[in-house]
């Protein structure tokens, strides 16, 4: 288990403010993700992994939107804070997971993906696909030659500017 506690967990908590369980991150929230219900979803899923570090959701958070400085990034960083940077790997694009050695990547529980740009169909969605949904996989290891079966533990949220075309029927 490569899981490490958060250094923040052994700090005592501040008292809450009246009316803002979130304080802060509530706001930021309500900026990025204006329905109600899709923020909901967001923070059962931060939930239910912060709650189950050993176990990976089934599914995947993608945030998107056309515009720049809506909160996306912003998120992730929150969420990385949750988890622990030490249990975090932050990729700009898909390529780092998707490459020929991603084993120190998909060794950690949370995954952001950010300016992930796809085409349907494509070999790296489907691998991206499969690290999501799947409960283990074969990897090359770096500098060996090499495969191990590695379980799969990690949870990714995904952003993106760029229309999701990619994604594929109920999906």
């Amino acid at each position: 288990n490569l899981w490490k506690e958060p250094k923040y967990r052994q700090i005592e908590p501040t008292p809450a403010f009246e009316g803002k369980p979130l304080g802060a991150f509530g706001d930021v929230l309500e900026f990025a993700i204006t329905d109600p219900q899709d923020r909901q979803v967001l923070l059962d899923w931060i939930t239910w992994s912060l709650n189950n570090e050993a176990a990976k959701p089934s599914w995947a958070v993608f945030l998107f939107s056309e515009e720049k400085g809506m909160g996306k990034s912003t998120i992730l960083e929150f969420v990385r804070a949750l988890f622990g940077e030490e249990n975090c790997s932050a990729q700009n694009g898909i390529e780092g997971v998707t490459g020929r050695f991603p084993e120190d990547i998909l060794n950690k529980k949370i995954i952001t993906l950010e300016e992930v740009k796809l085409t349907s169909f494509s070999s790296a969605g489907n691998t991206l696909k499969e690290y999501i949904t799947g409960t283990s996989v074969s990897v090359e290891r770096k500098n060996r030659n090499e495969r191990v079966r590695l379980p799969l533990r990690a949870g990714f949220l995904l952003t993106s500017n760029h229309r999701p075309s990619w994604l594929e029927g109920g999906e």
